[in-house]
């Protein structure tokens, strides 16, 4: 029925209170019934010659789960959601199964060099991973003076290649990074040598400083998080970076670290034909580990969406202990490299 001509807004608005006042009775009447049909019920039959004395508690227990289902119910769709039914949607109360996020590299070893995650066969497997993401990665990080200052690659995003693709090509699709940089190009790693091969770059400075930086579109145009600097060593820490269209954020165990709004929506990096959309998350490479390892990794979880603030801090599983990264056994270790 088309609402009245001249009817005002405060009208439609007394209307809405006057149905969820009914929808209200009616649920307060129906526990009332209830209610008073368990009583009737429980002076029949709630005497201890009869035995059923437990029967009845239990009665009173799913009657008054129900009651209280239903004034859930009724403030779910009226006042403010309680129920929530799918992952990363308002509500207080968690449905089972509610939950689209994989965890990788979680069975303390090191990733081999081109371990990548999503695998081409689970769940994630044909999300894009461009923008509208969340990833998050614990660390462990030592020893810095035994690795080179200007390759130190923490993780890193770029099409599906190498060993794990499904199915098997005749022609294998080449590592991009199987050649390491030259003197030069270590120089300004981001620009000089990953602009035209990746998508997404994480690495720590010559001042052990952790950067995160994002190429998009046709030019690869770069867009980093400043320098976060003081990240912990020797101790386990988790960073988790949340993608939306135009905002990436950066947080150190859980604790914001930086938020970045760019100028148009990220895009996937074309430059250099890097055409393909089976984005993918890949371990450091070889050459980024030399002399020696120093920066190992577990955990990466992946998700096909922004996450909220509270999965940021509530995110499972629980940080990685210092056994769990599969590091081999060194003496001298202090709380300083």
């Amino acid at each position: 029925m088309s609402q009245p001509v001249g009817q005002t807004a405060s009208e439609t608005a007394e209307g809405i209170l006057k149905g969820l006042g009914t929808a209200s009775s009616a649920v307060s009447s129906a526990a009332r019934s209830s209610a008073s049909y368990a009583g009737s019920y429980a002076a029949s039959y709630a005497t201890p010659e009869n035995g059923s004395y437990t029967l009845n508690v239990l009665f009173y227990l799913v009657l008054y789960a129900f009651i209280l289902f239903l004034v859930l119910i009724l403030v779910h769709f009226t006042i403010y959601p309680v129920f929530k039914f799918t992952p990363g949607a308002k509500g207080l109360i968690g449905v089972a199964g509610a939950k689209d996020s994989i965890v990788y590299w979680n069975n303390k070893k090191q990733p081999a060099t081109l371990a990548y995650a999503p695998l081409d066969t689970d769940a994630l497997g044909t999300y894009i991973f461009t923008n509208n993401l969340s990833f998050s990665v614990d660390l462990f990080v030592r020893r810095m003076t035994d690795s080179n200052a200007k390759t130190r690659v923490i993780m890193y995003k770029t099409y599906a290649n190498g060993e794990q693709v499904t199915p098997r090509l005749a022609t294998p699709i080449a590592d991009p990074l199987a050649t390491g940089p030259t003197v030069t190009e270590q120089a300004d790693l981001t620009n000089n040598y990953m602009k035209s091969k990746v998508s997404m770059l994480m690495y720590l400075t010559e001042t052990n400083d952790l950067v995160v930086t994002f190429f998009s579109g046709a030019l690869g145009t770069p867009y980093s998080s400043r320098q976060i600097k003081n990240i912990p060593l020797y101790t386990p820490f988790r960073v988790t970076v949340v993608v939306e269209e135009k905002t990436f954020t950066v947080y150190v165990n859980a604790q914001q670290a930086f938020q970045r709004t760019v100028p148009n929506t990220l895009l996937l990096n074309t430059l250099g034909g890097l055409t393909s959309t089976s984005q993918r998350f890949f371990a450091p490479p070889s050459w980024a580990d030399q002399p020696a390892k120093t920066i190992f990794l577990q955990n990466l979880q992946l998700w096909p969406r922004a996450i909220s603030y509270s999965e940021v801090q509530t995110a499972q599983p629980a940080l990685a202990l210092e056994a769990d990264f599969g590091m081999s056994k060194e003496s001298g270790t202090s709380s300083c490299a």
